[in-house]
């Protein structure tokens, strides 16, 4: 292998690195920039549909970090296994890769569950909104 050779394959391998850093870095920014529209939609629901909405957005949100977190959690499980006896004798000897995978995992299901959480909220009030909406509906300001 010569000289030029082993400069192409590097440059080669850059451009490569640069394109999926980039990437990575433009779909991180479109999760946060969704994330904000999702919480802006729910301040701004008032209607039986919007709160529906809104809670179908944050049920699957939900359901994709609960699937991130299961695929995170089968690595630590595969990880734990290859890691060998020391890491079981002394858990603080893990590697950090284990450790930040354990660490993904917490903070996928941390995530499922809020966002779980958020879209059963945004579920009652869409069925509390179209309660108060019914003719003769007895609310808290008419009992």
């Amino acid at each position: 292998m010569t000289q030029h050779d082993s400069t192409a394959k590097w440059i080669r391998a850059t451009i490569v690195a640069t394109g999926l850093v980039l990437a990575a870095g433009s779909a991180s920014a479109q999760r946060v920039n969704e994330r904000q529209d999702l919480q802006t939609m729910a301040r701004a629901a008032s209607t039986t549909a919007e709160h529906a909405s809104v809670a179908r957005q944050y049920r699957l949100e939900g359901e994709a970090f609960a699937a991130k977190a299961s695929e995170h959690e089968a690595n630590v499980n595969r990880m734990t296994k290859s890691a060998g006896s020391i890491m079981h004798k002394w858990p603080s000897m893990a590697p950090g890769a284990l450790r930040a995978e354990k660490d993904l995992a917490m903070a996928a299901r941390r995530s499922s569950e809020e966002s779980f959480r958020l879209a059963d909220h945004h579920l009652r009030l869409s069925v509390e909104s179209l309660a108060d909406a019914q003719p003769g509906s007895r609310t808290p300001a008419t009992r």
